[in-house]
């Protein structure tokens, strides 16, 4: 019970520490616009929603998180926390809080993809092995304990990334995680007295919930390349082109894009549901200055881009 209680206490102690590992594995260089993206709390299938009173699915929830935000390749906006961020808002707009540092409601960023998850599968120690063994010291009331152990940990966990505009699944995946862990004790008995400690590599349900967060990143990482990003037209003033995004999403001085008009959006007649829109290509246009929030650019085309209109990373 002991070893039990060490590898529970290390483990759900070292959930959020063990993202930092996750992320560095799978951080990469990110070129080109970032993705708004959001990760909810993690559900968690019957018995699997508490694990020794630790909320399993929020712990991965907040994991996920902060391993996405360290890749550097996503604007990964706030949603575990979201209730405290709207209690200070209301705050602010009841007149409790001084107006001039008073957080603005209304200004939270979107997501354009929503990451939820489900903990499907969870258990730990499911092949614990042990032994220990004693030898007496000759001569002197006293003794010298060795022993060992051996614990594994299978977390199952599944990922879905959502379309904020859709509510349509984008893509699904299934995380698969196991881990092994080995160990040692080794203690001193007598007559006055014990000493003794335990020392393990790593704690298997961790080690579990890292290379599932490795795997995780992994995933909206491929879906970042095989989907391009998108922004839209703001205004077209005088041949100045204004976009809805600039350095909050990477976009730099010099980068073409091609501009996209939606001919017609196509319903489903049974369903109701946008099935997408017939699009077209119209013409190109190159960022020439970039502020926080937005960016200004020239047509490279004949086309002159209308409010609304697409833009894809490309040229033509």
């Amino acid at each position: 019970m002991k070893t039990l209680k060490t590898l529970t206490t290390l483990t759900l102690t070292a959930l959020i520490l063990l993202a930092g590992a996750a992320s560095a594995q799978t951080q990469q260089e990110c070129s080109g616009p970032k993705r708004r993206i959001a990760v909810m709390k993690f559900g968690s299938t019957s018995k699997l929603a508490l694990y020794e009173g630790y909320d399993v699915g929020e712990a991965l929830s907040a994991q996920l998180t902060t391993a996405l935000q360290q890749t550097g390749c996503f604007i990964v906006t706030e949603r575990l926390e979201l209730a405290s961020i709207l209690r200070e808002q209301e705050m602010g707009m009841a007149g409790i809080l001084n107006p001039e540092t008073a957080a603005k409601g209304g200004r939270v960023i979107g997501a354009e993809w929503i990451i939820k998850g489900e903990v499907t599968e969870l258990e730990v120690e499911a092949r614990g092995k042990g032994f220990s063994i004693g030898l007496p010291i000759p001569g002197l009331p006293a003794g010298i304990r060795l022993g060992g152990e051996k614990a594994g940990a299978h977390l199952g966990l599944d990922l879905r990334i959502v379309d904020s505009t859709t509510g349509a699944t984008v893509q699904s995946h299934y995380v698969s995680a196991e881990s092994k862990t080995k160990g040692m004790a080794i203690g001193f008995d007598s007559a006055w007295g014990s000493i003794g400690g335990d020392t393990f590599s790593k704690t298997p349900l961790g080690k579990a919930a890292r290379n599932a967060i490795v795997d995780a990143v992994n995933f909206v990482l491929g879906m970042r390349k095989s989907t391009p990003w998108t922004g839209r037209v703001v205004q077209n003033r005088h041949g100045q082109i204004f976009l809805n995004a600039g350095q909050n999403v990477g976009l730099e001085a010099g980068q073409t894009f091609v501009v996209v008009a939606s001919l017609e959006e196509l319903v489903d007649p049974e369903t109701g549901l946008s099935l997408g829109a017939i699009e077209q290509t119209v013409g190109e246009i190159r960022i020439e200055r970039v502020e926080e929030k937005f960016a200004v650019a020239r047509a490279t085309s004949e086309y002159a881009p209308q409010r609304g209109d697409l833009i894809r990373a490309g040229s033509l």
